[in-house]
């Protein structure tokens, strides 16, 4: 539903941040968590997904918080350019974390919506020409169709999770090979 609600902020209408939905931009912009390399934010159907690039960077949230949260990057980084400033407050916290300029990219399909924040420059707030989008945090799971058997359980899994070495993984007894 909060996908649905989310491609409609795309196309211009405006959500305001509630406290929920406050407190999770603070945590894309935790300095600890957000660190030299940035946050992938993913709002899929079901899921909405922050990654930083922190070892078990993966943490899910509610996903009624996105539309705020898109409407609230669409506003402030119009041009993919959000220049630093003081997040609001939220739940009678005050807003006490700063951040410097970042730079924004938003990618919309029907199945998904990214959101990519990295740090910039101020410098960037001069310059009109877009940045191309950075990689992913942590590219995908890549799923291949289970086609053969597997080495160590005999059993053909509907699928095989690839691993970036090349490996792949059993879904069906979790084993690599």
């Amino acid at each position: 539903m909060s996908l649905a609600q989310t491609q409609t902020v795309l196309r211009g209408e405006r959500v305001p941040l509630d406290d929920g939905a406050t407190k999770i931009l603070h945590s894309i912009f935790n300095p600890v968590m957000l660190g030299a390399d940035g946050c992938d934010v993913e709002i899929a159907p079901a899921d909405f997904c922050l990654e930083y690039g922190t070892p078990g960077g993966r943490h899910y949230y509610m996903a009624d918080v996105a539309p705020a949260i898109v409407s609230w990057f669409l506003d402030n980084a119009p041009a993919g350019y959000l220049p630093g400033g003081t997040l609001p407050n939220w739940g009678g916290m005050r807003g006490h974390w700063s951040y410097g300029p970042r730079s924004v990219w938003i990618d919309a399909t029907d199945d998904c919506v990214m959101i990519m924040v990295r740090a910039a420059s101020e410098r960037r707030a001069l310059d009109d020409r877009p940045l191309p989008a950075p990689p992913r945090l942590k590219p995908p799971i890549e799923l291949l169709a289970g086609t053969h058997p597997c080495p160590h359980c005999g059993v053909v899994p509907e699928n095989y999770r690839k691993l970036r070495s090349g490996g792949l993984v059993c879904l069906a007894c979790g084993a690599s090979s």
